[in-house]
């Protein structure tokens, strides 16, 4: 990824409200235009400031937009970790209980989760802040499935990327509405045919 500066984190409680509406209005914009069709002018006149304040916190939008993507994919995270630190009776519980932090995670926001994945691809920097997201998914997976999720598997890592895989096709499937299958036997019949794989 390019060298970049982190945004500068403001010591005062005026300072920390600007730069939390900068990145409350970039994070609308970003949702309701797209990253490309929003400009610095648009972001900043949603949050009510001159643009030259815009400057004062970040140097351009793709700066913005890295750092609103970052504080998304914490909740993310949070999100699966809180899934791992449970106990689980078996298999099918841990997958449940993963199943329903995804889509509440990936609901958070549908339309800026949306226009992350379409943008993980064609750009290097967003690509690599969403490869380090995944890779700490994998690594709370991994390590449930090692530690006491009811399911024994000889290779944690390797069936960590392929559950992800499986769990974020049928959860991308309810959040995006690409399916008029109910969620309850989309979620039943992946947990269903995960657990026949680990078996």
């Amino acid at each position: 990824m390019a060298e970049r500066e982190k945004a500068r984190i403001p010591k005062q409680q005026r300072s920390r409200q600007t730069r939390s509406r900068i990145m409350g209005a970039g994070m609308k914009l970003f949702c309701e235009k797209g990253f490309h069709a929003t400009n610095s002018n648009e972001i900043a006149a949603e949050a009510g400031i001159p643009v030259g304040s815009f400057y004062a916190y970040f140097d351009d939008k793709k700066h913005l937009f890295l750092e609103v993507l970052t504080g998304y994919l914490d909740q993310l995270k949070s999100a699966a970790e809180r899934a791992s630190d449970m106990a689980y009776r078996s298999g099918e519980e841990f997958l449940h209980a993963l199943i329903k932090a995804m889509l509440e995670s990936h609901r958070i926001s549908p339309k800026f989760h949306r226009e992350t994945t379409i943008m993980r691809l064609s750009d290097p920097d967003i690509g690599e802040v969403m490869a380090g997201y995944q890779k700490v998914v994998l690594q709370v997976i991994a390590g449930s499935l090692a530690n006491g999720s009811g399911i024994k598997v000889e290779d944690p890592e390797a069936a960590a990327f392929l559950i992800l895989g499986a769990l974020e096709r049928t959860v991308h499937g309810i959040v995006f509405s690409e399916t008029d299958i109910p969620e309850n036997r989309l979620v039943r019949e992946t947990t269903a045919m995960v657990l026949k794989y680990l078996s």
